[in-house]
């Protein structure tokens, strides 16, 4: 069996090669043969080191004793597009060991930069390849190997899993001579403290590392949304606009006609006016989210009667309740109906929330607004016998441009921003809106709390 998978780490070549040295030194003590993979420059430094301990590396190789092999054309034997091949390094390595001449029963001692390279020509899953197949040789073959390893062939965190790796596949990993080097216990154990401080440095770096990485991946999953709903409200923009202009240049060619008699005339009118009406309503709304954002809304503060604000409102959507048979009811509690604010943007807020309960609510169904008190508080609901909010849509109600059927195919018009407005007006009241629906098809009920003058 193998008696030693060897990593050494350094941090000078000078310090590896005299580490070298002595490892095949120690072999060749044993009465044992060794075996020298590496480049010239660094196969001369480490004869140099050898011969401090008394072994001449040129007579033993004449000797069989020492077999000398480049470590760059060793890996041409065995590696293709960047993969060792098992039968390949088995041969090649087989053959390296058979030439030695070993004395007795003992391993030879093998050291080997075949690794390293692959590590500096940016291969590190071919390095541990090659260390897999070290330790599968050894199952078969008895020998000790060392491999040498420059700390700074693993320079950032990005590297600590690679590292970590080249550890695991050695029985005994040696640190750099900063560690070997310390002149007693304390100052090793003063050094491994040092090292517990920086690893644990690194694995906080590695943490905000991911952090951070995991924050980009966030942001740039937000812009690509954002730019698909800013595509999205450009359509919905475009198409909204367009279609009361396309009926209005219509019905204004039909009116002008020669031969167009006075109740065309009076039905393109209304037609006209119906959507010059609704691409107001769509300006109006651009424009309220453009002051809102640029917090120049401007809003008065006055004592004012919400019955009178609410049946106004009322009065503003009544003819397209009428177009569609929808009821509304409108009930007032007593003590309910005074506040301070803007009577303008409250009227805008009820026109908003009546128009929308309209809007969703089908043909003979019912709109029920009231007017009540809670403590300090006005209370005003408005229950509708509609479509409902879908559950997972209703905590996104009153987000800008989001809208529950807002694909190309969706039945309702819209911007998707009048409860956006409605929530900022209600809340610069010093009042809240919520919404509530049982789902799709059982209809909403929308609160608005405002406090009371």
């Amino acid at each position: 069996m193998q008696t030693e998978h060897r990593a050494q780490f350094y941090l000078n070549d000078g310090y590896l090669c005299e580490a070298a040295a002595q490892f095949l030194a120690d072999g060749l003590r044993d009465g044992g043969s060794i075996v020298l993979i590496t480049s010239t420059p660094r196969r001369d430094s480490i004869a140099s080191h050898l011969l401090t301990h008394g072994f001449d590396l040129t007579p033993l190789g004449n000797s069989g004793k020492a077999t000398v092999c480049d470590a760059r054309e060793l890996l041409a034997q065995f590696m293709a597009e960047g993969v060792p091949d098992r039968g390949r390094f088995t041969t090649a390595l087989s053959s390296l060991l058979d030439r030695c001449a070993v004395a007795g029963d003992q391993p030879a001692h093998v050291y080997g930069d075949m690794v390293e390279v692959l590590c500096q020509d940016g291969n590190p899953s071919g390095a541990i390849q090659v260390e897999q197949l070290w330790n599968e040789l050894a199952e078969a073959r008895r020998f000790s190997v060392m491999c040498g390893f420059a700390l700074a062939s693993f320079p950032t965190a990005a590297h600590l899993a690679h590292f970590e790796e080249v550890c695991r596949h050695h029985t005994h990993v040696l640190p750099t001579e900063r560690y070997v080097n310390v002149i007693n216990d304390a100052h090793q154990l003063r050094e491994i403290a040092i090292l517990q401080q920086r690893a644990q440095t690194l694995e906080a770096e590695l943490e905000q590392r991911k952090a951070l990485e995991r924050a980009l991946r966030q942001a740039i999953a937000d812009r690509d949304a954002s730019s698909r709903l800013k595509d999205e409200f450009l359509a919905v923009v475009s198409h909204e606009l367009r279609t009361p202009l396309n009926a209005i240049l219509g019905w204004t060619q039909i009116a002008t006609g020669q031969e167009t008699d006075a109740s065309t005339i009076r039905r393109a009118l209304g037609i006209i006016q119906r959507n010059a009406t609704a691409q107001l309503h769509v300006v109006n709304d651009l424009l309220d989210v453009s002051r809102i954002v640029a917090g120049q809304m401007p809003m008065s503060a006055d004592s004012i009667d919400l019955g009178e604000t609410i049946a106004a409102a009322i009065e503003t959507v009544k003819p397209a309740a009428l177009a569609k048979n929808v009821q509304i009811d409108f009930t007032i509690e007593p003590d309910s109906r005074l506040v301070v604010g803007d009577p303008a943007r409250l009227q805008q807020v009820f026109w908003n929330l009546f128009a929308n309960a309209i809007k969703f609510t089908p043909p003979r169904g019912r709109v029920d607004v009231r007017l009540g008190r809670d403590g300090l508080y006005a209370l005003i609901t408005v229950t509708d016998t509609g479509e409902g909010i879908d559950a997972e849509f209703l905590p996104h109600v009153f987000e800008r441009f989001r809208q529950a059927d807002g694909g190309p195919t969706r039945k309702h018009g819209g911007l998707g921003l009048g409860l956006a407005v409605v929530r900022y007006l209600v809340e610069a009241h010093g009042g809240s809106v919520a919404a509530q629906s049982a789902g799709e098809s059982r209809g909403a009920t929308f609160t608005v709390r405002l406090p009371a003058a």
